[in-house]
């Protein structure tokens, strides 16, 4: 389960982000059904995971999709919005398998960048 932790640890390094309708929330759920989709191939591939142990996986999915909405912060920082609608569009992109090795996307690297600038 160790690839699963890692994809949840992924979404959880990105800036956590309220929505109204706009590109970024449709990046949001996009992002999210993404990260729901690894995670459920990852679960079904363990043969020796019991279902106590799924349903904290899958829980720990829907938790952190829910931060992928707390965006008010982005929304009043340009930069931010851009790179943050860039990041998000960027790993809805990825091959799960991509995303449950690590793979981060230059647009995310980029993102963290200008988001480093605004934790000072």
């Amino acid at each position: 389960m160790k690839p699963t932790l890692r994809l949840i640890l992924i979404a959880g390094a990105l800036f956590s982000v309220s929505s109204n309708a706009d590109p970024l929330k449709d990046a949001a759920d996009k992002l999210c059904n993404k990260m729901k989709q690894c995670i459920v191939e990852e679960i079904s591939a363990e043969d020796d995971l019991d279902e106590q142990t799924k349903q904290i996986a899958t829980s720990m999915a829907n938790s952190m999709c829910e931060s992928l909405y707390q965006f008010d912060f982005v929304k009043e920082h340009g930069d931010l919005y851009d790179g943050m609608l860039a990041c998000y569009n960027s790993v809805s992109e990825q091959k799960c398998a991509d995303l449950m090795d690590g793979f981060e996307t230059p647009e995310c690297e980029a993102f963290e960048q200008i988001a480093e600038q605004y934790s000072n």
